[in-house]
């Protein structure tokens, strides 16, 4: 979480007015940060309705309000095309923030699972973290893929599927071995 904010921080200019994504947004962290950066909408994604509550809570402590700042969207990320149409239309620019990380046993979505929402919304900008897979534990969906290299195998697919050219940085903020954040900033429509 604290790579994604350091990536959020290096790029707050594009949060001004922009609408967010907050693919798997937990406590609502995330949500908070591009909030707090500017964006106009942020449209959080969970699947367990106990931490979209505490999101909402912790976003309308902070002076924000539903429906007005921020949606809840309750979701299963692994029905993609359902959560696509749940999200609002808008002719907005439009980062897509995924820092699900890897959690066997919990769920079974994955960064790559938020990264083809991009087929569903206008997205100039996605912010990903996670975790490397250089600790077993961290392992993604496929064996011996590193999640991160799953994530951008993912974005990469999903760009050429839509005709969308890519720049990836990889943003090495490193808060201790396993943790990475990067970016990706589309080019050209």
């Amino acid at each position: 979480t604290m790579t994604v904010i350091a990536a959020m921080l290096s790029s707050r200019h594009d949060f001004s007015k922009a609408r967010v994504i907050d693919v798997g947004a937990g406590d609502g962290i995330l949500s908070l940060v591009a909030c707090r950066l500017g964006a106009s909408l942020v449209e959080l994604i969970d699947i367990d309705q106990k931490s979209l509550s505490q999101a909402a809570v912790q976003l309308t402590l902070n002076g924000l309000k539903e429906n007005h700042d921020f949606t809840l969207i309750e979701a299963d990320l692994l029905k993609k095309a359902d959560v696509g149409r749940r999200l609002i239309q808008t002719s907005k620019h439009t980062i897509l923030i995924v820092n699900i990380g890897t959690w066997p046993g919990l769920y079974t979505a994955t960064n790559a699972d938020g990264i083809h929402l991009m087929r569903y919304a206008d997205v100039t900008r996605v912010i990903a973290g996670g975790y490397s897979a250089g600790d077993p534990v961290y392992r993604g969906q496929v064996p011996g893929f590193e999640l991160a290299f799953q994530d951008k195998v993912a974005l990469y697919k999903v760009a050429e599927e839509s005709g969308w050219n890519f720049s990836i940085s990889p943003t090495s903020f490193s808060l201790g071995e396993k943790a990475r954040a990067w970016m990706a900033v589309r080019t050209e429509p």
